[in-house]
């Protein structure tokens, strides 16, 4: 008896034609289903990490940028201070020249913007120009002299802080 080799081949006993053979034969399936699920997992938590952690960085840039402004107005009500005890240290007040004055020199920008200065009777005041919040830093001046109250640019960068003996106060221009 002759057998030949077609009649050896084992068969498949399913056909590709039946309906639901993918689910039924999880042979194949379950590599390229565990890649596809791990794939979306990691999508998303790399999705998650992204997204927090760029939350992170406007939360630390604000925070930067109060800082700033707190060491800029802590630094302008120091100077104003300075200037306002050098005017009492015994000169007649009507005496003083207009030419005593001092430079103040502001950083151009904080944090990659502009922001404002507010100068008052009681204190300086620094803020964002866009009136971002939580971004106002404010300093106390201890001052015996009246101060003109004025509002600066920070895009001016440079005023001189002088005593006006028509006027009695502490002016800016």
């Amino acid at each position: 008896m002759k057998t030949s080799l077609a009649s050896l081949a084992v068969k498949n006993p399913r056909k590709r034609s039946e309906r639901g053979f993918f689910i039924k034969d999880r042979r194949g399936a379950s590599i390229t289903t565990g890649y596809m699920f791990s794939l979306a997992v990691s999508t998303l938590l790399l999705g998650f990490l992204i997204n927090s952690y760029t939350g992170f960085l406007g939360s630390a840039e604000q925070n930067v940028e109060l800082q700033s402004y707190r060491v800029i107005s802590n630094n302008l009500a120091l100077k104003i201070t300075n200037f306002d005890r050098m005017l009492q240290s015994g000169f007649n007040l009507s005496a003083v020249p207009d030419i005593l004055d001092t430079q103040v020199v502001l950083p151009r920008r904080v944090a990659g913007s502009n922001y404002l200065v507010f100068f008052t009777q009681t204190e300086v005041a620094v803020n964002h120009s866009l009136g971002r919040t939580n971004t106002e830093a404010r300093a106390p001046l201890d001052v015996l002299n009246n101060i003109t109250p004025r509002n600066f640019s920070s895009e001016q960068e440079r005023f001189t802080l002088y005593y006006n003996n028509t006027t009695g106060r502490i002016d800016f221009r």
